[in-house]
């Protein structure tokens, strides 16, 4: 049976499996400077004659067995808090603990929008994001964001594309976001290993975050630390 964390309380749907559509809505409604990913625990209750992979399979039914297996080689899985192998055979009394990534969007377009390169690989492309620009299509907004201007410059402009990852999961490449408003430094993935691994890294705090406001008015002559 499935034990959701505090944050994903909400997205098993009567079987225990994960709804799809409740995922969805949760990574929508998630703040756009929270990055952390939505974790979901599995507790067995008896002993299974079967894969981890083929497991996950059943319980994550919007993932292919190929993603699940990349989830697992990158470890965003884990089974009582070690890195298992996709032919892990689970036993009874085994937590099983999964980073989920979002779930199937609706496909992407391509559209021209100027974006401000500051670094480009074969791995990740490092942009200096305007302001008034969403990063990635939405329920009100399913066009003029960050992510079809990338789309875009991919097929037209550059070499690659969007990692994996993101050509089956909503907000391709997206790595960490910023709001609407917010102007500033911003990395997308290319590849699905950049992807898993950057995305790590945010999750641990590895990467460095510095913040710039402007403030009007007469304010004091001191500098804090957020």
């Amino acid at each position: 049976m499935g034990t959701p964390s505090d944050r994903s309380k909400t997205i098993f749907d009567g079987g225990g499996n994960i709804d799809t559509n409740a995922l969805f809505h949760a990574y929508e409604e998630q703040r756009s400077d929270d990055d952390s990913p939505i974790e979901v625990i599995f507790t067995l209750s008896r002993n299974l004659e079967k894969r981890l992979d083929s497991y996950l399979a059943v319980r994550i039914p919007f993932l292919s067995r190929t993603s699940l297996q990349r989830l697992i080689d990158e470890r965003a899985v884990t089974v009582n808090e070690k890195n298992p192998k996709a032919s892990t055979k689970l036993r009874k009394g085994d937590v099983v603990r999964v980073v989920l990534p979002p779930p199937p969007s609706t496909e992407l377009q391509a559209e021209e929008i100027p974006l401000k390169i500051l670094y480009e690989d074969k791995d990740l492309i490092v942009i200096n994001k305007d302001d008034d620009i969403i990063v990635h299509p939405a329920r009100s907004n399913k066009s003029g964001t960050i992510i079809n201007a990338l789309a875009w410059h991919f097929q037209h402009v550059s070499s690659g594309t969007l990692s994996t990852v993101g050509e089956e999961f909503a907000r391709p490449g997206v790595v960490h976001r910023l709001d609407r408003h917010t102007t500033g430094v911003m990395v997308a993935a290319k590849t699905d290993t950049a992807h898993w691994r950057l995305s790590k890294q945010f999750e641990k705090r590895q990467t460095h975050k510095r913040y710039l406001a402007v403030v009007h008015g007469e304010v004091e002559p001191n500098s804090d630390t957020i």
